[in-house]
């Protein structure tokens, strides 16, 4: 039997190549073709950064580059643009229920999903999760050290949101809470426009013991692999663009050579 016409959108050429380093897993390919080839009930939990597909200034999604979109105007920095951040609000809801499902069910029963957004689709993000089956448990505000300055209004760029859900019950044997906030700065040397800081992921995920095997199905710079390979925990990250895979690589490689060396 044939796919739906709507998850034929997803369908993009397989995993192109696989690094293998750091003890982690990093897929070149389109997420969807790629968790759909994985085993079910294969991690303990997806963390998880998609593009946000945030609308700037009143102009459409689609109308920004995502490589200006996420770094401010006088950044001296320029980075390559990368892909799937054009879509508007119905289409984003409808894109991340499907990649959602399949996260579903390659994440154990009692295992988890954290998401990050920001204000803007931060309600699409919700409706998804549930729609692919899991119980939304709220979210984990990410309240940013620094921010673009909004003068005569509030200051709503400085936090973003980690939208948290689980699949079935948790175990309630950790003896440790998660944290009730993320106060990490966002990182100044970074490879990729929305690099995520190695030490808030830290944060997101050491607090419970079980989650050792770890699916990020939007490596970017790999910051949720050097995260898991420092908590001496197993990541596999799936990355759409050549460009930042190639940079996500030889970040791994890097940090392999420096726990050998040291």
């Amino acid at each position: 039997m044939s796919d739906p016409p709507l998850l034929k959108l997803a369908n993009h050429p397989k995993r192109k190549r696989t690094v293998r380093t750091a003890g982690q897993t990093l897929i070149h390919g389109e997420c969807v073709t790629v968790m759909r080839s994985m085993d079910d009930e294969s991690f303990d939990v997806v963390c998880s950064d998609p593009p946000y597909c945030a609308a700037t200034k009143g102009a459409s999604s689609k109308s920004v580059s995502s490589a200006k979109k996420y770094t401010s105007s006088d950044a001296k920095r320029q980075f390559h643009a990368f892909e799937g951040d054009y879509r508007d609000q119905r289409s984003f809801t409808v894109w991340n229920a499907i990649w959602m499902t399949e996260a579903y069910r390659l994440v154990r029963p009692g295992g988890a999903i954290a998401c990050f957004m920001d204000y803007r689709n931060l309600c699409c993000v919700i409706d998804a999760m549930q729609v692919a089956g899991f119980a939304y448990d709220g979210v984990v505000p990410w309240i940013k050290k620094q921010g673009r300055p909004r003068l005569g209004w509030f200051q709503t760029s400085q936090s973003e949101f980690v939208v948290v859900g689980r699949k079935g019950m948790v175990s309630r044997d950790q003896r440790r809470c998660g944290p009730k906030s993320l106060n990490e700065s966002a990182p100044r040397q970074r490879i990729h426009p929305t690099q995520k800081p190695t030490e808030l992921l830290k944060n997101l995920l050491s607090f419970r013991d079980d989650w050792q095997r770890i699916l990020d199905p939007f490596a970017g710079g790999a910051s949720t692999l050097v995260a898991a390979s420092e908590l001496g925990r197993h990541a596999t990250g799936i990355e759409l663009s050549t460009h930042y895979f190639e940079l996500a690589a030889a970040r791994l490689r890097s940090v392999s050579s420096a726990a050998k060396a040291a």
